[in-house]
Formats: C-alpha cells, structure tokens, sequence
C-alpha cells in the first residue's frame, strides 16, 4: 500500500498563504487584502465541526506585512494567520486589525448532527451526504477539537456577520506557538495579554473562511433542495407528524393532548419581532407530571433528580433535534447555579451561564423536585432570568455595571407536579392526563431519519393568511367576546400562534378553517381541564 499524499493545503497551509501573497499581495502591502486565500481554501469546508461564538474581545493589531531581506534583496512579507514571525522590521511595516472571538463546544448538541448516515428525503430514498469522517478532516481548522474551547482570530471583513452565540464553521490554521502558554505578548503583536490564554486551556485557531453553521434543515438532509423537501414533506407529513406524535404521547404517559401541545412547541421558534414582542414563541408548562424516583443529595446541585416524564422526553427530543437541554428548578439549583452570563472583568471574558445556548435548543425544566426553601438573591434573579426568556425571547447579560439584553429563541418546556411557580410565564398552561407509564417508543432507523427532516422542514416552512380566513378570524373573536367570553389580546397571539404551528405540522402553508377549528377543539379540551383542576 503506497503513502498517502497529503496535500500543501492541509499539511501546509502558511507556505500556501506566503506563497498566495507574494503572487498576489506583495504589490501592495499597505492595504490588507485576501490574496486569494478564502477561494483557495475553500474546498476545506465541509462538516469540519461547529462551535458556538461564547464570547467577542476587542480587536487585536498586529504587525500584517513587513519589509525582510533576504538573499534576494529586500521583500515583503506577511504575518497573517499565524502567531508571530521571527524576522519582523517594525521599522517599515503596516498595522492590521483582526477580531477575537471565544467559541465553545455547542451546549446541549445531540450526537446525530455528527452522524455519518445518508439524509433521507421524507418517505423517499437517501441521498449521499457530504458530511467528511474525522481521519479526513484532520490537518487544517479542526485539528482545534470541536470538544474543546477555541479561540478563533477573523481577519478583514470575516467574522462581522457574527454575533454572540451564533455558531459557525471555520476553516483555519491552528496554533502552536508555545511561548504564548505564558500569557506574554510579542512586542509585535499589540493585543490585550488576557486574550491570550495558554494553549493548553484554550486552543488558538486564525481564521481563514467562515460560515454560519447550517440551519436545521441542512443539519438533517444536507444535500437535498429546498423545494424537493417540502415537496416531500407536504406529501407525507401525515404519516410523519404521527410518527413523532406517538413517541411524544408515549413519553407524556400516553396523553395524546399533551402530545399534540408537545408536537407544536417543538415546532414552534421567534419568526418576526415586532417592538418588543417575539412572534412565534411557544413556552409550555405541563403539570401534574411525577415526581423523581429518588431525591437528590442534599445541598448538591450536580446530582438532580429529573421526573421520569422529563427523562422519557429528553430521549425523544434528543433523537429528533439538533440540540437540546434539561435543567432541574430547586431552591438550591437556582440559589447556586449561574443561569447568566456574566462579565468577569479581572479575567476580561465573560463566563457562560446556562441560558447562553444557541438558537433553537429546546430547554426542558424539571420543577417536579422543588421543596419549600428561601430563593437567596442570586437565586431570585436566576429565576426572574429564566422567566424573561419564557415570556420575551430575551436575556439580560450581567456586565456588573450594566445589564445588556440578548435576543434568545430557546423554546421552554416546565413540566411540574402542581402549578408551577412559571406558571405566570408560560404561553400554555396544560395538567397532565396520564393513562400509562411514561416511557421511550424508539423510531427505526429509517423513519427517524424521516421524522429528523420532517421537524427541521416544518420549522422553516412559510405560513400565509389570506384576507377571507382574517375576516373568519376576527369575527371569531368578536363573537366570543359579545357572547361573553373573557377573550385577551393574549388569547388572541396565542390562538394565531398555535394555528399557525397547527397548519405546519401537516405541512400547509396556509391557515384553513378546518385548521382554525381544529386548533378551537384543541383549546376547548385543554381550558376544560384547567377548569376541573
């Protein structure tokens, strides 16, 4: 068997770089320029692993190009993507600006957006997939493990399409200067010395293309159109949606209304903001649920007891989405735990809290195990946290000093024993009717990849109203309240939100009367039980 060649590209990169600016740079070394090097690389980027941004430093300067002699005379040089350089003349020499960011293992990421498996259209035949095993990957950006923080270098315009916790793909040159492990800086590199963690706490990776990481759809069939997937979708999404809907059930104890609320949260996301409202967001609290199998040790957060509802759900959701997470709600949990984000001025970072996830990861929390106790004040505001991004989409960061307030899309689910203490925060309040113990109904292996791509589909689907079902609707709602109903503009948002989600869930992109009714039926059940409890 002969040796593999690897290529320049991988094993190489800043003698391809140096080479891509004498071609291309050298001319004109005032003025930062790309040189041909994204294009270049580009073929790198495929499934190389994503990260979410954690944190943005101020940008860093830094010596780009420089005059060296050499053998030849004197000749520009440049600096870019890499550390440091030896032969550095400050003397005549440009000053350039690149972007720092912290990015980290994606919190609550599931372990089959890493899956090798083909995507499978809904009820049709796989397709190839691009996604590259890791032998194949390593060599370039990802030597910096994707199981462990980075500190990632843009350079020029790349990276200022990026926002705090975004997660993105990179490809780059990885790091290994040790002399900066001490957290001294070059003389020429003007940048901020706590920026520069030693290597073995944070991997250094200089950044040559970036991209936002995909977005569901992408994740669950990476290679099939747009339009060949909702065609699919619009022709089996009954079959599909009932797929899902038994598993949800039977992880609910086999209530098919809960299942049914439970289907259209996890379909649900922030479509539109409007002033200070986010349009589309679904939190949900169902009570009732049982309480863990054994308490939790006393006084220790890390050891939470999950109801078996929540254990059973976690196994679905985790099969069926990209990301999600669990968190227990106790007085101890909240008093001790850091939900926030929050500036840690001595170290110049900001540390991560449990709330900093990225768009779109479902968040269980387990109220089942709460006890009378006193919230001290970090776990008051803890709380307040969590009920701020249930009822606004938003998270305020703590900088000490200041607050700065985040747009989130993190769909909440509470699930408790009785009424939550979230309850006044929640969209839709629902008690639990369980006929069964709660349990996982596993997907085969084919029809789960079916379901992955229904859910991803049915979240981005488009959703219309024309002007005759707004009509039907407002005269709906003007008939309720003449009869006497106690109808709120909140009834109202939330009516239209959960029709809308309704309507996508089987694949429709426009909101019928039968569905208006549909979703009133849904309504009705739910408000009875409200009524008995």
């Amino acid at each position: 068997m002969g040796i593999p060649i690897i290529s320049p590209i991988i094993s190489q990169p800043l003698t391809v770089i140096d080479e891509l600016f004498a071609e291309n740079g050298a001319s004109s070394p005032q003025v930062e320029g790309d040189w041909g090097v994204q294009a270049h690389f580009e073929r790198c980027l495929q499934d190389i692993g994503a990260q979410q941004i954690q944190d943005m430093y101020n940008p860093e300067y830094y010596v780009g190009a420089y005059q060296a002699d050499s053998e030849c005379g004197v000749h520009w040089r440049t600096s870019k993507f890499r550390d440091s350089v030896d032969d550095v003349q400050t003397s005549n020499s440009t000053i350039w600006q690149r972007k720092l960011y912290l990015c980290v293992p994606i919190p609550g990421e599931t372990a089959w957006t890493h899956s090798e498996e083909p995507a499978t259209v809904p009820n049709g035949a796989p397709t190839s997939s691009n996604k590259r095993s890791r032998e194949d990957s390593i060599g370039i950006a990802n030597e910096a493990s994707e199981d462990a923080d980075t500190k990632r270098q843009f350079y020029g315009a790349e990276g200022e399409e990026f926002k705090l916790n975004d997660v993105v793909e990179v490809v780059g040159v990885l790091s290994k200067t040790p002399g900066l492990a001490s957290f001294e800086s070059g003389d020429d590199f003007m940048c901020d010395d706590d920026a520069q963690p030693p290597c073995s706490e944070v991997v250094r990776v200089h950044v040559l293309l970036a991209t936002m990481s995909p977005s569901f759809v992408r994740l669950a069939a990476p290679d099939v159109p747009q339009a060949v997937l909702q065609e699919g979708l619009q022709a089996h999404a009954g079959a599909l949606r009932q797929s899902l809907l038994s598993s949800l059930t039977a992880a609910l104890g086999g209530d098919a209304l809960a299942g049914e609320y439970m289907l259209l949260h996890v379909l649900s996301r922030v479509h539109t903001r409007a002033d200070a409202v986010a349009l589309g967001k679904m939190s949900l609290n169902l009570s009732g649920c049982p309480p863990p199998a054994a308490s939790p040790a006393p006084g220790n957060s890390s050891t939470a007891a999950f109801s078996p509802v929540t254990e059973a759900l976690e196994q679905v959701l985790r099969s069926v989405l990209p990301r999600t997470s669990k968190m227990p709600f106790t007085v101890n949990y909240m008093n001790t735990e850091q939900l926030v984000p929050t500036k840690d001025y001595e170290a110049n970072r900001l540390t991560i809290g449990r709330l900093q996830l990225a768009e779109g990861t479902h968040l269980v929390v387990d109220e089942t195990a709460l006890q009378t106790g006193k919230l001290e004040e970090a776990g008051v505001r803890n709380m307040q946290s969590l009920q701020q991004v249930m009822t606004s989409q938003q998270l305020g960061y703590d900088f000490k000093y200041y607050e700065v307030s985040m747009n989130t899309d993190i769909p909440v689910a509470v699930l408790s024993t009785g009424k939550s203490v979230l309850a006044d925060a929640a969209d839709i309040l629902l008690p639990l009717r369980a006929v069964a113990a709660p349990g996982f109904l596993p997907l085969e292996d084919a029809l789960l990849a079916q379901v992955r791509t229904y859910v991803a589909v049915a979240r981005d689907l488009p959703h219309n109203m024309s002007a005759d079902m707004a009509k039907v609707v407002e005269d709906d709602l003007v008939a309720q309240r003449t009869a006497g109903a106690n109808r709120t503009q909140e009834d109202f948002h939330r009516w239209l939100n959960l029709a809308r989600s309704l309507c996508i869930s089987f694949g429709e992109t426009e909101l019928t009367a039968h569905r208006w009714q549909h979703m009133k039926g849904m309504e009705s059940t739910r408000e009875e039980r409200l009524r008995v409890c």
